[in-house]
Formats: structure tokens, C-alpha cells, sequence
């Protein structure tokens, strides 16, 4: 039997680097054309997550995801950072409140859609994260480490 040409970390640096293309992934679709055994692909899957470098999540589907775990940020970075007005308001918010799309929106009598690209801009600058409640998304600050 021919010795496999990956180890454990070079399926870790190809793992991490899928996160490049897009920020979720499921299982099945990170391992897709890999061409590695399932042994190695869990292995190196689990240190991920065990060093906090993935985070598991679910979809509103209810479909479990892999994401990056967003960088952690001190209370001063909080404060500070190239922010739309309207991202910077919500954040005001959920620092006081976690809460869905729905309670942002009538906290600044906005329509829900219209706090998309705020939530996004937060959660995409590890400001945030969200946590999916059966079909209800609750977005809170991220907790400084």
C-alpha cells in the first residue's frame, strides 16, 4: 500500500485555506476532492476545532457548518474602527442587548432587511457573532478574551 503524500498538517493548511473561498462550509463539502482518507480528514478537522481555530454552527436549515472563530478584541477595539454610523448604532445596541434582526429593526423603526449589511460588517469584522435559535438568529457582542 502506498504511503499517503498528506500528513496532518498539510490537510490543516488545505482545510484553512477552503475558509479563503467562503466563509461556511459543511462537512461533506470540505472534504469533496480532497482525495484523503475520512481518518485523516477527521483527525485534522478536530484539531482545528479542539485549538479554536473552527467553530461549528448550524445554518437556518439546521445543517451543522464549519466557520473561523473570528479574532478575539479587546473593549478598546470595540470602541474603535472604521464602522458605518448605522453598524456603530447596532453595536451600541447589542452591547446593552443581544437580540434578532426583527428587535434591531424596530429599535431604529427600520425595516429588517435594511440592517443586513450592518450585522454582516460587524460579524465579519469579529465584532459580533450570531447564534442560531431553532429559525431565530441572535446576534451578541464577542465576549473580549
Amino acid at each position: 500500500m502506498a504511503r499517503s503524500e498528506f500528513d496532518v498538517t498539510s490537510v490543516r493548511q488545505r482545510l484553512l485555506a477552503c475558509f479563503s473561498e467562503r466563509p461556511r462550509w459543511s462537512e461533506k463539502d470540505l472534504r469533496k476532492d480532497m482525495g484523503i482518507t475520512m481518518a485523516l480528514f477527521k483527525e485534522a478537522l478536530d484539531s482545528l476545532l479542539t485549538e479554536g481555530l473552527l467553530l461549528t454552527q448550524f445554518d437556518p436549515s439546521g445543517r451543522k457548518v464549519y466557520v473561523l472563530t473570528p479574532p478575539s478584541i479587546s473593549p478598546v477595539q470595540l470602541l474603535e474602527g472604521p464602522l458605518s454610523d448605522l453598524a456603530s448604532q447596532v453595536l451600541v445596541l447589542l452591547l446593552v442587548k443581544p437580540d434578532g434582526n426583527r428587535g434591531l429593526a424596530r429599535a431604529f423603526g427600520l425595516e429588517p432587511a435594511q440592517l443586513g449589511d450592518p450585522l454582516d460588517e460587524l460579524e465579519r469584522l469579529g465584532w459580533i457573532t450570531r447564534k442560531y435559535v431553532g429559525m431565530l438568529t441572535i446576534y451578541r457582542p464577542r465576549a473580549p478574551i
